[in-house]
Order: C-alpha cells, then sequence, then structure tokens
C-alpha cells in the first residue's frame, strides 16, 4: 500500500475498541441561556389627503394571549439565565391632511392576557427574569384641515402574570 492510502485508513480495530464515550447531559442542563420571546404587533393607519367631507378611520384590535417559562420545571437546573419578554405592541393612526370637513379617527384597542415562569426557587439559572411590556397607542391629527375632527380612542386590557 502506499503512503498516502494509509494516512486515510483510520483507526484500527483495536483503536476503535479502546475508545470509550458517554451520553450527554440533557438538553436542559447544557444551556447556558433559556429565553422566550414574543412579540406580535398590530398596527392600521388611515389618511385623508386632499379629500373633503371625508372619514379616515383606523381601527387596531389584539388580543395576545401569551404563556412562557423559561427553565427546568423539574428543579433540576435550566441554564446560566432564564428570561421570558413579551412585548405585544398595538397601534392605530389615522389623518386629515387638506381635507375640510372631514374626520379621521384611530382606535386600538389591546386584551393581553400574559403569563410568564422564568424558573422558581431551585429551578433555573443564576438570573431569572421575566419582562412584560405590552404597548397600545392610537394616533389622530388634522393638518390643515379646516372644520375637521381627529379623534384617537387606546384601550388597553392586561393581565400580567409573572414568576421569577
Amino acid at each position: 500500500m502506499s503512503k498516502d492510502r494509509e494516512k486515510h485508513e483510520g483507526l484500527s480495530q483495536e483503536e476503535l475498541e479502546a475508545e470509550s464515550g458517554e451520553a450527554l447531559p440533557d438538553r436542559e442542563a447544557m444551556s447556558l441561556i433559556n429565553a422566550n420571546v414574543a412579540a406580535p404587533v398590530n398596527a392600521a393607519v388611515a389618511a385623508n389627503v386632499l379629500s373633503p367631507d371625508s372619514v379616515a378611520y383606523a381601527n387596531a384590535e389584539q388580543e395576545a394571549d401569551i404563556q412562557q417559562t423559561a427553565g427546568d420545571d423539574s428543579g433540576g437546573g435550566g441554564g446560566l439565565a432564564d428570561a421570558n419578554v413579551a412585548a405585544p405592541i398595538n397601534a392605530a393612526a389615522a389623518a386629515n391632511a387638506l381635507s375640510p370637513d372631514s374626520t379621521a379617527i384611530a382606535n386600538a384597542e389591546q386584551d393581553a392576557d400574559i403569563t410568564q415562569d422564568a424558573g422558581g426557587e431551585g429551578e433555573g439559572g443564576l438570573v431569572n427574569a421575566n419582562v412584560a411590556a405590552p404597548v397600545n397607542a392610537a394616533i389622530a391629527a388634522n393638518v390643515l384641515s379646516e372644520d375637521s375632527d381627529a379623534i384617537a380612542n387606546a384601550e388597553q386590557d392586561a393581565d400580567i402574570d409573572q414568576d421569577a
């Protein structure tokens, strides 16, 4: 046999039998960071531009039921950091521009039910964190629109349950 062929043959049977191995730990035990991120986004935009006697109506309705768990529920420990982030974002915008006698209505409604568990006592890593930031906004504007209405309404109902 040539020397090139010997280089590529690999391990002998004796060398293979001398090798040993062991099972890997569970994925959760190997994780450095266990994290969940939820950021549903909902938006609506309406505008009247050079449209006299018009109605611009933007309606954004969002219902966000978010359940997050980071860490090892068995109590065996998760990563170095266990974190949950929930940021449902809802927005509506309406505008009148150069549209006399017009109406702009923006309505944003959000119902967010957020439940988070980032590993409790003896469950998680060195850092356990929950962040919930539901954002809801409505904007209505009149620009050079004489005798016009701009109406903005933002309603938010956020139920947040966190355990870290």
